[in-house]
């Protein structure tokens, strides 16, 4: 019998000789196709999601609902809910997606209760019930007698708002009804009150203007954000106080992703120190390019870009001392 050839032999021997990349192929093949439970189905075949999307919405569940949950059910919660609030395919998709533990829930007995009682609480019209869902859809899970209306009074006996300032609120920051409020938020309130001298009026005004503060860090975000605000700009604890009520979005942005570079560059191009509060208080653009031409203008120069091909050359040209400067010095080329 004559000998065979050696690559014969081991493809006899071993089934992934048969590729030439063997069990590799055979292994990528079994994770390409996991497993799918009636959560990732559904929103697939129903919803038209992507199996990532669908995937990461079915890791969102309880084991036990995972596993009891059918495609019926799911099918009935997002039936309810959409004829209840009006809403198009795509934006039953996004809450499906962004809180799919929405479909283990009793729709009849738990969910559309906790909407008609936040309605009534609120007054909220249809619109701005759909709306509130939309920003924030985990609040289909939250108990109302429990959870929702007792952080609604106190939160609204703390800052002594009237209905229509709560009502607003709500709408601009739905994920005020499930934050633990005498834990967490009341705690930060005073804080912050005691760090900038709030008086009860600014904080209330504070927080009308810019809700999100409440579920904030107040040490590892609040805190810091005035202490760099106060010593980069050399501002009086009365001139930070003032600024700060004026805008208290400020206290949300990253310090290292937009506050210190734009300090850094006030200071590049030479913006009086008198005007940087002015330049990062009152510019709200999120473009670079934006308020590097504000700080050209503060600064009394020029900015022209000249692009050509993939590169960006910057062109500072110093104009005369009068900074009255006509809106054609700012030209983009290209």
């Amino acid at each position: 019998m004559l000998a065979l050839p050696l690559l014969q032999l081991m493809m006899l021997v071993s089934p992934s000789a048969r590729s030439p990349h063997g069990s590799a192929i055979c292994a990528s093949r079994r994770c390409a196709e996991p497993r799918c439970g009636a959560c990732a189905d559904f929103c697939i075949g129903r919803l038209g999601a992507t199996q990532k999307e669908a995937a990461e919405a079915e890791s969102r569940l309880l084991p036990e609902i995972r596993d009891q949950l059918t495609e019926s059910q799911a099918q009935r919660v997002c039936e309810a809910l959409q004829e209840r609030l009006g809403l198009t395919k795509v934006q039953l998709k996004k809450i499906v997606l962004r809180h799919s533990p929405v479909l283990g829930i009793r729709v009849e007995e738990t969910v559309l209760p906790r909407l008609a009682a936040l309605q009534a609480r609120l007054g909220l019209s249809e619109a701005e019930m759909k709306k509130v869902v939309l920003r924030w859809p985990a609040m289909l899970s939250i108990g109302i007698e429990d959870n929702l209306l007792p952080s609604l009074a106190t939160l609204q006996a703390r800052l002594e708002l009237s209905e229509a300032e709560l009502k607003r609120m709500v709408i601009r920051q739905p994920a005020i009804v499930g934050m633990s409020i005498d834990d967490n938020v009341l705690p930060s309130l005073a804080t912050l009150q005691v760090r900038l001298g709030l008086s009860e009026a600014e904080l209330k005004r504070m927080v009308i203007r810019h809700p999100a503060i409440l579920g904030m860090s107040i040490e590892n975000n609040v805190l810091p954000t005035i202490d760099f605000l106060q010593r980069e700009l050399s501002l009086s604890h009365s001139a930070l106080r003032e600024r700060i009520v004026g805008n208290p979005k400020m206290l949300s942005y990253s310090i290292e992703r937009r506050l210190r570079p734009r300090v850094e560059l006030c200071r590049e191009t030479g913006v009086p120190s008198e005007r940087m509060a002015s330049m990062l208080f009152g510019y709200h653009s999120t473009k670079p390019e934006d308020f590097e031409e504000k700080c050209a203008r503060a600064s009394g120069r020029a900015l022209h870009r000249l692009r050509g091909g993939a590169r960006i050359c910057t062109v500072w040209c110093y104009l005369p001392s009068n900074r009255q400067l006509p809106g054609t010095h700012f030209k983009r080329f290209g």
